[in-house]
């Protein structure tokens, strides 16, 4: 065989070689993203929080007409000879408190996220692993009920939002809003 013939072999060896080659692994989908690119809680209570807005219109705009809803009617705060509502409205996978005001507005006091996906595309959601939660957000500010909370500052008025993890996986999210 020629110096030719054999360079020629060696040559058409590497690109059949080269051609087999694997791609390099890329990360699962499902995979937790690296910790640099977690949000800090700031951000992703701007990004994901459900609107408090005008209390129902808000909520349905974002998750759709409710499946459920019950009403519970509640001494007004300030004026004890009127009465006020408590609405709760059952959205898929999603979970609000509403007060409304006789003859006023209605205000967002409480939503909870019960399934994945309702957050929109945040890294931070039901199913995320508790460890993911604490490397993006740090330790939890506190604890209700066992249910670690990170508070956001909004003025002088705390909004928590807390978590119930059991596992060591988030299996929903609840946020609090100041109603006076």
């Amino acid at each position: 065989m020629s110096t030719s013939q054999k360079l020629g072999s060696l040559l058409l060896v590497l690109v059949l070689a080269a051609c087999g080659a694997e791609p390099p692994e890329e990360a699962a989908p499902d995979a937790p993203p690296a910790t640099d690119e977690l949000p800090a809680f700031p951000e992703w209570v701007d990004a994901v929080r459900p609107p408090s807005g005008s209390g129902v219109d808000a909520l349905v705009a974002r998750f759709g007409e409710p499946e459920g809803r019950t009403a519970e009617p509640t001494p007004n705060r300030h004026d004890a000879s009127r009465t006020d509502t408590v609405l709760t409205l059952d959205f898929d996978g999603v979970r609000a408190g509403v007060y409304a005001v006789t003859g006023g507005d209605s205000l967002v006091q409480w939503v909870v996220v019960e399934a994945p996906g309702r957050l929109g595309a945040s890294v931070i959601d039901v199913g995320t692993p508790w460890a993911t939660v604490v490397d993006a957000f740090g330790p939890p500010d506190g604890s209700d009920d066992g249910r670690p909370f990170y508070r956001l500052q909004n003025g002088p008025v705390e909004e928590p939002a807390s978590f119930e993890v059991a596992d060591d996986v988030v299996q929903w999210i609840r946020f609090g809003y100041y109603v006076d």
